[in-house]
C-alpha cells in the first residue's frame, strides 16, 4: 500500500512513512487532520529511540516472523547511486495499545506496536548522514515505507479486512493515524488474498 498525501506538507526530505502490504490504497484513507501533525516530523533529527509504529488488524490475522519492516531508500543521482537500508522492527508490549484501542476501536481487532531495535539505531544514523550529503555530494532525496507481513489464522476469508496504521515520533508525542479503517478488499480481488495474507503455518 503506497499512499500519497493530498496536501503537500512542510519540507520532509524523507517521504511519508506509509504502511505497505504489497497492495495500493487510495490517499483518501489518510485523515486530513494527520497531515499537519506529520508535517512537523523531521527525519533528519527525530529521536529514533522514540519512533513507534502501530498496526491495527483483525483478530483473525497476525504478523509473521518476517514481521514489520522499515525500508529506507535514497534516489540515485549524478554523483551517487541508489542506496537502500531495511530494518526489522521490534514488537513491544506497552500500555499504549490500550489507549489506542480506546480512541480508535473498530470491531474485533488487535493493535500491534513496534519500535526500531536499539542495535539498528547506528545503521539508521549512518543512513541519515549519507542522505545529508557533504564532500561535494548534494543532499539526497529519499523515501521511507513500512512493510507488514501478515497471515490468516483461519481458512475463512472475511467480507472485509479493515486495517489502520499509526506513527508516533518525538515530534508528534502521540500516535498519528496514517491509514484509518481502510478495507483492503475494496482494492483487491479476493483471489489475491492468499498472496498478501497466506494461511498461518502451524495454526489450526
Amino acid at each position: 500500500m503506497s499512499v500519497a498525501p493530498t496536501t503537500k506538507p512542510r519540507l520532509v526530505n524523507l517521504a511519508w512513512v506509509i504502511f505497505t502490504m504489497l497492495f495500493v490504497l487510495s490517499c483518501g484513507h489518510t485523515p486530513v487532520t494527520s497531515l499537519y501533525k506529520l508535517s512537523k516530523i523531521s527525519p533528519e533529527t527525530t529521536d529514533l529511540r522514540k519512533l513507534r509504529v502501530a498496526v491495527q488488524i483483525p483478530k483473525t490475522f497476525q504478523t509473521t516472523p518476517k514481521g514489520v519492516r522499515l525500508n529506507l531508500a535514497l534516489v540515485a543521482s549524478k554523483s551517487a547511486p541508489t542506496f537502500n537500508e531495511r530494518f526489522l522492527l521490534e514488537q513491544i508490549k506497552t500500555t499504549e495499545g490500550k489507549r489506542l484501542k480506546s480512541s480508535y476501536a473498530h470491531g474485533k481487532r488487535h493493535f500491534y506496536i513496534f519500535k526500531l531495535a536499539k542495535t539498528d539505531i547506528p545503521r539508521f544514523e549512518r543512513f541519515r548522514k549519507i542522505q545529508a550529503g557533504g564532500n561535494g555530494i548534494k543532499k539526497r532525496k529519499g523515501n521511507m515505507t513500512i512493510a507488514a507481513h501478515v497471515c490468516r489464522t483461519t481458512d475463512v476469508i472475511p467480507d472485509q479486512i479493515i486495517l489502520s496504521t499509526f506513527l508516533k515520533t518525538s515530534e508528534t508525542k502521540e500516535f498519528v493515524p496514517l491509514i484509518l479503517h481502510a478495507d483492503i478488499l475494496e482494492e483487491l480481488e479476493t483471489a489475491n488474498i492468499n498472496e498478501i495474507a497466506p494461511r498461518c503455518k502451524g495454526i489450526h
